[in-house]
């Protein structure tokens, strides 16, 4: 959620105008979309770290047509491989996985409830632009993302600080949205 609410800033209305947080803009902006949903009881959990399942689901409702994707169900929860991935998670595991936006670990697992690194997270937004041009691996994925502009060094810092992304720092950081979707 970090890459993805960070690209937000640049499409929104200013959330100081509109009273309200640019957190809360974002998330309602993205809850409207249909990209956040929130768990069982539609908290949005915005202060919880954010996990590679809960990346998947967002990665696949950004990637995806929503009625596709639920219609083939079947076919992407049967491309999740991943022993460690919840059944809840595993048709966006899978979806994402078919789709080559996020891989698992040399293991075999997930890592379904690891929390979201900004290394991981990085190498991830890459995967999903796809610039063939851009010449990166997991390493240097910080660093190309930086060079990009997608990421600040400031948000970076302030993930690395924390070592994982929680809802509320992607939401914080947000962009242009439209450079991503």
């Amino acid at each position: 959620l970090f890459l993805i609410t960070a690209m937000l800033g640049g499409i929104m209305p200013s959330a100081s105008a509109m009273g309200v947080s640019a957190k809360e803009q974002a998330a309602a902006y993205l809850v409207e979309r249909g990209i956040l949903a929130g768990d069982e009881n539609g908290d949005l959990r915005l202060d919880a770290e954010l996990t590679r399942a809960q990346l998947a689901v967002v990665l696949t409702r950004l990637h995806g047509e929503s009625a596709q994707v639920e219609k083939n169900r079947t076919f992407f929860t049967i491309q999740c491989n991943f022993p460690d991935v919840p059944d809840w998670a595993k048709q966006y595991a899978g979806y994402c996985a078919y789709y080559g936006l996020m891989a698992g670990y040399d293991t075999g697992a997930f890592g379904a409830d690891d929390c979201v690194t900004p290394q991981a997270a990085c190498t991830v937004a890459l995967r999903y632009l796809d610039l063939p041009e851009v010449t990166w691996n997991y390493s240097t994925a910080v660093k190309t993302a930086l060079n990009l502009g997608l990421m600040t060094p400031e948000a970076i810092g302030a993930a690395e600080e924390e070592h994982t992304h929680a809802p509320e720092d992607i939401i914080q950081n947000s962009g242009d949205a439209t450079d991503f979707v």
